[in-house]
């Protein structure tokens, strides 16, 4: 893959400069510098920011909005955070835990 363009994958949207990079991971949609970016197998997620879910890897059913919103999230579920930094430093495998301001947890 070339990086740096528009990407559709298995069902997945991933729209800007290195997000999601995997083929194997499926309905899953990515707006922001790096979001996204080492999920490998989590699907249904929704990454809107720079680094929004960035170190997700399994992760299923998470919706992060902002910057780095849930930036250390890497196999939880159900998960919301919206806001800055939004639970950045959550525990990686955080279940149904919801976050809404800057830099909040």
């Amino acid at each position: 893959m070339r990086k740096g363009i528009l990407y559709l994958l298995t069902a997945s949207l991933s729209i800007a400069l290195l997000s999601i990079q995997t083929a194997h991971a499926q309905t899953n949609t990515a707006t922001g510098v790096e979001a996204l970016q080492i999920n490998t197998t989590g699907t249904n997620n929704t990454a809107n920011g720079y680094r929004a879910l960035f170190t997700n890897t399994t992760g299923i059913n998470n919706t992060a909005h902002g910057s780095e919103a849930l930036y250390s999230n890497t196999e939880g579920t159900d998960n919301t955070a919206t806001g800055y930094r939004a639970l950045r430093n959550s525990s990686r495998l955080g279940v149904r835990n919801s976050g809404h301001g800057s830099g909040v947890l």
